[in-house]
């Protein structure tokens, strides 16, 4: 049988207990088969450990990994709705667009749009893709500087509140883009 000695509700000391006459104020049996130890505190159903406390560089260093992944899943959300061969070829388009929208008319300079519509509907596809192509390059803009002030955030908070209140504020922010 255990007893845990407390100070200032922090178990300071486990020591061997002799039965309940061995137990003096300030200390408490420790149920048989319960972790305690010096640093637990006790919740009124049981001993918590010690809460090590967080490195405020280790915490920078895991939020800044994480920015990346967060902003490619709000990313990835937004395109799973095309079909990604339709999105590699995004670029391509835009160009061809442009082209068509400044008096192209040879199928084999525009062969992605040629093969998309008819020639009779090229110059309302071409604007459609100049316009979505400006809209897709705004959002990546955005999402390129917000990924650097959530960064530079980040690398300028002096506490770990601090960093994951800026990290809070950032993913906010990157929901209101594609919301």
């Amino acid at each position: 049988m255990k007893k845990a000695i407390f100070q200032n509700g922090v178990v300071v000391a486990v020591r061997r207990c002799f039965g309940e006459n061995d137990v003096r104020a300030g200390e408490m049996i420790v149920p048989e088969g319960m972790a305690c130890g010096v640093g637990y505190t006790w919740n009124g159903n049981g001993f918590l450990p010690p809460v090590k406390p967080v490195d405020l560089d280790e915490e920078k260093a895991r939020l800044l990994a994480a920015v990346p992944g967060h902003i490619d899943r709000a990313s990835r959300a937004v395109l799973a709705r095309y079909p990604s061969a339709e999105v590699a070829s995004w670029p391509t388009k835009a160009i061809e667009a442009a082209a068509i929208l400044a008096g192209e008319t040879d199928p084999a300079r525009v062969p992605i749009i040629a093969a998309e519509a008819a020639p009779g509907e090229w110059a309302v596809l071409a604007a459609s893709i100049v316009e979505n192509a400006a809209r897709m390059a705004a959002i990546a803009g955005q999402l390129a500087g917000l990924r650097r002030a959530w960064c530079d955030a980040l690398k300028a908070a002096e506490t770990v509140e601090a960093a994951r209140l800026e990290n809070a504020a950032r993913l906010e922010a990157l929901r209101a883009i594609f919301a």
